[in-house]
């Protein structure tokens, strides 16, 4: 499953999603409920990324993975925005230092060369949780207006998800009938074709021009 941004675009997502998250953070307040995640407030988000960047940042540093620490003792810290910008720089700066050929844990099907693999993950990560930070500046869930993500960064969100989450194990979504949908990026040109069956396969037509879209 190769990647539709480029090593450098991820890495540049990391570093502004991070941004943006922080500063959303520190506009809505430690204590502001995260209407996207009910039972988190602001710092129990900034908590839960900040473990979550430096867990990923030990992979790619070639430390042994372990299980990710709980987040709850973080979460009483008073320098935790700080310690959550530390972690997502540092990440990046693990990142932009590593090899080409760095041979390290990834946990998705078919995925990319471990660097490609990491940032990449990283920035869905880091940008799924800036729009959860969003919905705390908002008090309610946002829409595509409020949060601005690139149609291609959307696009590979997307792929992520259906070629690399939901093919990896028993389909959840396989009800006794095999059937076949279609999901459509419009805005960029993309089309993924799913067979659902006891197992999931996602097959992506390649890109097509709008006036093709169903």
């Amino acid at each position: 499953m190769a990647n539709s941004l480029k090593f450098d675009d991820h890495l540049s997502v990391i570093e502004t999603s991070g941004a943006r998250l922080h500063e959303l953070a520190l506009v809505a307040g430690a204590g502001a409920p995260v209407a996207t995640c009910p039972d988190w407030n602001v710092q129990a988000l900034m908590a839960h990324q900040a473990i979550v960047h430096r867990w990923a940042n030990g992979i790619v540093r070639g430390e042994r993975p372990g299980p990710v620490p709980d987040d709850v003792a973080l979460r009483a810290r008073a320098d935790l925005a700080d310690y959550y910008v530390e972690g997502y720089q540092d990440l990046v700066a693990a990142l932009r230092e590593a090899p080409h050929d760095l041979d390290v844990m990834v946990f998705l099907k078919d995925p990319p060369l471990p660097r490609e693999f990491w940032a990449r993950r990283q920035a869905h990560e880091t940008t799924v949780h800036m729009v959860d930070a969003r919905s705390a500046t908002l008090r309610r869930p946002p829409d595509a207006g409020d949060v601005d993500i690139e149609p291609a960064l959307a696009a590979d969100g997307i792929d992520e998800l259906l070629r690399g989450f939901l093919t990896r194990g028993r389909c959840e979504l396989y009800g006794g009938r095999d059937e076949t949908f279609v999901v459509v990026a419009r805005d960029v040109g993309r089309r993924w074709v799913l067979h659902i069956g006891e197992r999931l396969t996602v097959e992506e037509d390649g890109a097509v021009g709008n006036d093709a879209m169903p």
